[in-house]
């Protein structure tokens, strides 16, 4: 049956219509997010690397609190140089004090009343007191408080030890080793556990302390401290040793020592 050209009309009309209402009805695609920005390669921690040193550890013996561990950490060995210095403190000669010395010269040479009304005047507060005499342990005590620290060492007080020297010397045999350290300190100033026990002999009375020890090439070695007896400068190696050390008590047991890489 033939259409006419309204009813061609009216079905394109209609066509439009419909396609207009499904493009409406279709969702718009979702705009694609911009690309994320490239995240950075994390940074690398930087650890500082401690110069390489000698760790060395041991055990008190003979000592009132024996059985505690020592650890030593020695970052170089000290100079010529520290050790003339030590040399030189150590060979002070004693000597009375100065002011003493011309105080008594003056009051003789003024004669009794004199001498009398310069003690009235010194009793009043009107003279210095003098100074004590040096004497080579105090003025060893002292030079090392102003030396550079070649280590340190702990023991179970709550501080540490500062090593102000450190030599290492051949042993019984070259491959053994000797090795002498000093602190500023007084083993056992901050804690009553490095006093020596009645068998071990006298304490003394230095300011500082002097710890030796000899390690041999295998196995483990020993140690003694200036405790009890003396020390002395050994002409050889010019350095501070403990006089007589074979007599002196063991403190130090188990002794051992690595290089740290």
């Amino acid at each position: 049956m033939p259409l006419n050209t309204r009813a061609i009309l009216s079905v394109a009309a209609l066509t439009g219509l419909c396609a207009s209402v499904t493009l409406a009805q279709t969702p718009a695609p979702a705009a694609t997010p911009p690309a994320a920005a490239a995240k950075p390669a994390a940074a690398k921690p930087v650890t500082a690397k401690p110069a390489a040193g000698m760790t060395i550890t041991a055990t008190s013996a003979n000592v009132t609190g024996a059985g505690e561990k020592v650890e030593f950490y020695i970052n170089h060995w000290s100079t010529d140089a520290d050790r003339d210095k030590i040399a030189a403190a150590w060979n002070t000669k004693p000597a009375a004090p100065a002011a003493r010395a011309g105080a008594e010269g003056a009051a003789g040479r003024n004669g009794g009343a004199a001498g009398a009304a310069a003690g009235g005047r010194a009793g009043r507060g009107g003279a210095d007191a003098p100074a004590a005499p040096r004497t080579p342990e105090g003025a060893l005590a002292a030079v090392l408080k102003d030396m550079t620290p070649a280590g340190y060492f702990w023991t179970s007080e709550v501080g540490g030890y500062v090593v102000r020297y450190a030599v290492k010397l051949p042993g019984a045999t070259p491959a053994d080793s000797r090795i002498v350290l000093l602190t500023d300190k007084r083993l056992g100033a901050a804690k009553n556990t490095w006093q020596p026990v009645p068998a071990g002999g006298t304490a003394n009375t230095y300011e500082f302390s002097l710890i030796e020890l000899r390690i041999p090439a295998k196995g483990e070695g020993e140690g003694k401290a200036s405790l009890v007896g003396t020390v002395t400068l050994d002409p050889a190696t010019r350095t501070m040793t403990l006089d007589n050390y074979d007599g002196q008590p063991v403190t130090l047991r188990g002794v051992t020592m690595r290089a740290d890489s």
